[in-house]
């Protein structure tokens, strides 16, 4: 990302105006930041590449000048990643009620070893999941574990998968992407619910849509897993091992748009009009 900051000179501003300014003197909007308001972060960069920027102060009735283009060079990524797997490592949460969501995205770069456990995701689910990422809901008791939902790659046929378990009729409705995972390749998976259909891309590429129309089932309690399907009590079912990065869980339904925003893909180059939805 680039972080922005700037004096507040204006006295009378009800926010101000940020734009990004190309080598050519194009400007492009980028968004608002409050009265009083100095900062503001640019989440659509690449690493590496330089973007200049002007900002000015706006009220109900006036706008002031821009301020001087200012530029600078975004930083390379780092190398650092989660490796997971190995001896069974995971990650393991317990009670995230956060995620407890009705619609949700999940997000995770993922660099699959080949390898891993796989492990069934109930009756009518998944037959054979190597987890990402996975939520369990708790019975009452407290004794038993169901999978409210994993994204995951489907052992057989190596795709990407996802499923969920409804909170009327308490059926697992699982959906698949259709390109195999290369292993030893860096891929970015997501999977969003909008409370009417899984959409599931790969490498920002939508690869299926399926619709479901029911909700999510909702659960006091939760444990949360990256790398890892199990039971209530924590206990491993089922593994991913590889390296895994930039984990993200949001509670809304990403837009095709949103989700190559995140991954950082040169949208107009790849994906032309499309990129304007």
């Amino acid at each position: 990302r680039m972080d922005l900051s700037w004096n507040d000179a204006a006295n009378n501003e009800t926010g101000f105006e940020i734009e990004r300014v190309t080598s050519d003197g194009e400007t492009a909007f980028l968004g608002s930041a409050p009265v009083n308001g100095t900062v503001f972060q640019d989440h659509q960069v690449i690493p590496q590449t330089e973007y200049c920027y002007h900002i000015r102060a706006v009220n109900l009735q006036y706008t002031s000048d821009y301020t001087p283009v200012v530029c600078a060079v975004t930083p390379a990524e780092d190398d650092s990643a989660l490796y997971v797997g190995e001896d069974g490592s995971h990650i393991s949460i317990e009670k995230p009620l956060a995620i407890d969501l009705s619609t949700f995205t999940l997000e995770t770069w993922f660099q699959w070893s080949g390898g891993g456990v796989p492990y069934a995701t109930e009756s009518g689910g998944l037959a054979q999941a190597i987890p990402l990422l996975s939520s369990m809901g708790v019975s009452a008791d407290g004794s038993q574990g169901n999978g409210l939902w994993v994204l995951a790659i489907e052992a057989q046929t190596s795709v990407l998968a996802v499923d969920f378990v409804d909170d009327i009729r308490g059926q697992h409705h699982p959906a698949y992407g259709i390109r195999p995972i290369t292993p030893g390749v860096w891929h970015h998976a997501a999977a969003s619910y909008d409370g009417s259909a899984w959409h599931l891309y790969l490498d920002g590429y939508l690869e299926s849509v399926t619709p479901v129309d029911l909700p999510v089932q909702s659960s006091p309690a939760q444990r949360f897993g990256l790398g890892v399907l199990q039971r209530a009590d924590g206990t491993p079912l089922g593994l991913f091992q590889g390296a895994m990065d930039e984990l993200r869980i949001w509670n809304t339904a990403r837009t095709h748009a949103q989700i190559l925003a995140d991954i950082n893909h040169p949208l107009d180059a790849v994906f032309g009009e499309e990129a304007e939805e």
